[in-house]
């Protein structure tokens, strides 16, 4: 199969070409197009009662990162029942019929008109992030199972998709987790195809870089070096390459940001805003459910001393924040609790023990927890660790699983910020960092999981650059000149290095059919089976091999974190001993990793020569593809060979 075909038969089109990549684009784009209209119109109308406290560019962005999450929860509550185009073109046009008001088009138009402008310094480079986040965001999705985004952010949707409605996929336990931004993947799956969510994710990543520019104003600082503090998140790659991909992070970190603005910015009467992206926050990431805790910490503490409220009253706020969050984050929770045994899936062993889980034993959840112990470990957790923090984060971000570093600003500007433009917001919003940094310090020290603190500290640290220029005109200016650029350098290498092969595989087909084939493992045997014209229910031997890039219905019998999805069928011999049983056509068997001791063909589940019930049909990229006989195939291969018989016969020359 040469390398054309094979990558039209893994995108499901065999007649690919560069006019279909093209019409693949636009049909992307345009989804993107239909949602993001449906995000501004739930986002403004959700947020008018706080829009006189929030600056333009606020107004937008937040109405964005609102509007998305709800249309996100509101999808998945739908999809329960029945989720396919229909009905999400539906939901879309429902949610915008709120622009149909001729006050929220003034509205609109009016923060339009008031949106400040960049600078000439950050208007190039902001304007290149635009392109590169559309160009990275529209690539083919790739990858093996140790991606997230390909084996749970992107799993989900696709047999969502195929299955019309939202199901739990039991043999993948992380597709049960809140799951607002992948509900949103679906529905641009659903409009168009798999470039969709990558688009998505870049239009909701530069919405949280206009977001920090309006955190940044709210701290005080000035119009230009706000637009610095974007220009700093634009250059932190854990933002720019995980943005344009099948990640949650960057929205998540969104969601927390405006949670903490609104609640700490907002008047009492208008919490409510605040405590609507902390249930946002929930329904993205089970770190939400610490981050709930911490940020009402802080405005607890905000209400009763800054604002003088009584303790009693104090309390009754964060009791309404609360029960608003956690209302809107429930349907995510309820729905595990229901199906899957726990509302938090996969649940920690205590939790388990309690309330025993489907498809999850009580094994795989302390293996689960071993895992995440270990990975989270960083570089150590005891106090000294714990001082060393902030230069350790800084300077070896990789060692926390960091996608690139976070630039040397907030390291060298927030003491400057502390000393020269304290305020009371500024104490409460590193408060709230230092909180949810020890939280994630005593959980799971990955660099992307303090997304919201890194965001929260660019914002604050532009403060200290600005009093450092003021108090210092000529050494200042020099000095914080040399940081920024050191920054702005630094990750935009970086972002290069990452996003380049990424954005050329956009611009080209065979750029693309080259990082295919270089990142999806099996990739010929999932074109083979993909473009096989029968109905195909395959079974997948091997908890490595990802089911995303299957275009046919499949079973697996062991998930990559110990799932057992099946009852009863707990290893390959029962699953080969079930395949009438489960409905199964076709047998995909992988090798065991290359380092086993074992010889090549016995890192094979299935020997050859295959049992009577299977038949090979090919053996390509370390996989074999077997077809299953039954009495029906085996019938119709009989009657062919006998029709082939005939044919040969018919066809020697007759004898004088």
């Amino acid at each position: 199969m040469d390398q054309s075909i094979e990558f039209a038969h893994y995108r499901g089109q065999p007649n690919d070409s560069p006019l279909m990549n093209v019409i693949a684009l636009l049909s992307a784009g345009l989804a993107t197009a239909m949602l993001m209209l449906a995000w501004v119109s739930v986002g403004s109308a959700v947020l008018r009662p706080v829009r006189s406290i929030l600056l333009p560019s606020e107004r937008l962005s937040l109405a964005i990162l609102a509007g998305a999450g709800l249309t996100g929860v509101g999808l998945f509550v739908v999809g329960q029942l029945q989720f396919s185009s229909a009905v999400v073109a539906t939901f879309i046009a429902v949610a915008c019929l709120p622009l149909w008001s001729p006050r929220a088009r003034a509205d609109l138009l009016g923060t339009w008109r008031e949106l400040e402008l960049p600078a000439r310094s950050v208007a190039l480079p902001l304007a290149c992030l635009v392109v590169v986040l559309v160009l990275a965001g529209l690539s083919v999705p790739v990858g093996d199972n140790g991606s997230d985004g390909i084996s749970y952010h992107l799993l989900g949707p696709l047999v969502w998709l195929r299955e019309h409605r939202i199901v739990p996929v039991l043999d993948m336990s992380h597709t049960a987790f809140p799951a607002a931004i992948e509900t949103l993947f679906a529905a641009g799956m659903a409009l168009s195809n798999e470039r969709a969510p990558g688009l998505l994710g870049a239009a909701l990543c530069l919405a949280v870089v206009v977001q920090v520019f309006g955190f940044a104003r709210w701290l005080g600082s000035s119009v230009r070096w706000a637009q610095g503090a974007s220009l700093l998140v634009a250059c932190i790659p854990v933002v720019t390459v995980l943005g344009p991909s099948p990640f949650v992070d960057v929205e998540y970190a969104g969601f927390a940001l405006a949670a903490v603005r609104l609640l700490l910015g907002a008047s009492p009467a208008h919490s409510y805003a605040g405590a609507l992206f902390l249930g946002l926050a929930m329904a993205t990431k089970y770190n939400g459910l610490t981050l709930c805790v911490s940020t009402l910490a802080i405005f607890g503490a905000h209400r009763r001393f800054s604002r003088g409220s009584e303790t009693a009253s104090t309390l009754k706020e964060i009791a309404v924040c609360a029960l608003c969050a956690f209302i809107l984050a429930a349907p995510f929770y309820l729905r595990n609790w229901i199906f899957l045994g726990n509302p938090i899936y996969p649940p920690p062993p205590l939790l388990a023990r309690l309330m025993p889980p489907k498809a999850f034993p009580m094994a795989a959840s302390i293996d689960f927890q071993n895992y995440i112990r270990e990975r989270g470990k960083g570089l150590g957790r005891g106090v000294f660790d714990l001082l060393a923090l902030p230069w350790r984060f800084t300077f070896h971000t990789a060692s926390f699983h960091g996608a690139g570093g976070v630039g040397v600003a907030p390291l060298a500007f927030i003491p400057a910020a502390m000393v020269a433009k304290w305020n009371r917001t500024l104490g409460y919003v590193l408060a709230w960092g230092a909180l949810n940094t020890l939280v994630w310090f005593a959980v799971q020290q990955e660099a992307r999981f303090l997304l919201p603190v890194i965001l929260a500290g660019v914002a604050a640290a532009v403060l200290g650059a600005e009093a450092l220029v003021e108090t210092f005109p000529r050494l200042g200016r020099l000095g914080v000149g040399a940081v920024m650029v050191l920054s702005v350098v630094y990750g935009g290498s970086v972002e290069a290095k990452a996003l380049t092969p990424v954005i050329l595989s956009t611009v080209s087909t065979a750029r693309e059919a080259v990082r295919l084939r270089d990142n999806v493992p099996y990739l010929r045997a999932f074109a083979f089976l993909n473009a096989l014209p029968e109905p195909c229910r395959v079974l997948l031997l091997g908890p490595s091999v990802p089911p995303y890039y299957l275009k046919k219905d499949y079973v697996k019998i062991r998930g990559g974190y110990g799932e057992v999805p099946i009852e009863g069928v707990v290893d390959s011999a029962s699953a080969l001993a079930s395949l009438h049983q489960l409905r199964i056509t076709h047998v995909m068997d992988v090798r065991a990793s290359e380092q086993s001791t074992a010889s090549a063909a016995e890192r094979f589940l299935i020997p050859l020569p295959p049992p009577p019930n299977l038949e090979l049909l090919t053996e390509i990229d370390s996989a074999r593809v077997f077809r299953v006989v039954t009495e029906a195939t085996a019938k119709a291969a009989s009657s062919e060979s006998v029709c082939c018989a005939v044919a040969r016969a018919s066809e020697r020359p007759q004898s004088l």
